[in-house]
């Protein structure tokens, strides 16, 4: 999709960079309620509300965040310049995104990280749930 973007903006005279960001730091979580305490006990994301929680505090990526003013630094330079990179990759652990596409294992990635974010266990209970 941003190859076709690129390609029929640039006519205009638009400029479009796909951009990839890793670990950043922030505040973004610092004063978030559990999703636990907003959710409806018979709410279809109930059998996985640990996980999503989990998943969404961004605690497995804690010490990798790159320090956000640089990353914004970053992105902003590179949209300046007068040939700004087609793609650009910043962040913290951006490098395993790269390799994953790189090498071709995005399918592999996305099927690995719907597992860590409990889609399937949310499919098999919502089955059990139609069985009954």
């Amino acid at each position: 999709m941003t190859n076709t973007l690129r390609h029929e903006l640039s006519p205009l005279g638009v400029r479009v960079t796909l951009l990839t960001v890793g670990a950043v730091q922030t505040n973004l979580h610092s004063n978030e309620r559990p999703l636990s305490a907003c959710l409806d006990k018979d709410s279809y994301y109930s059998p996985i509300v640990e996980i999503i929680e989990q998943v969404t505090s961004a605690k497995k990526l804690h010490g990798y965040g790159v320090p956000s003013d640089g990353v914004a630094r970053a992105i902003v330079q590179n949209a300046l310049k007068r040939k700004p990179k087609s793609e650009f990759w910043t962040g913290g652990l951006v490098w395993i995104l790269w390799f994953v596409k790189v090498v071709g294992l995005t399918g592999l990635m996305e099927s690995f990280g719907a597992q860590e974010r409990g889609c399937r266990k949310l499919t098999e209970e919502r089955r059990n749930v139609k069985s009954q």
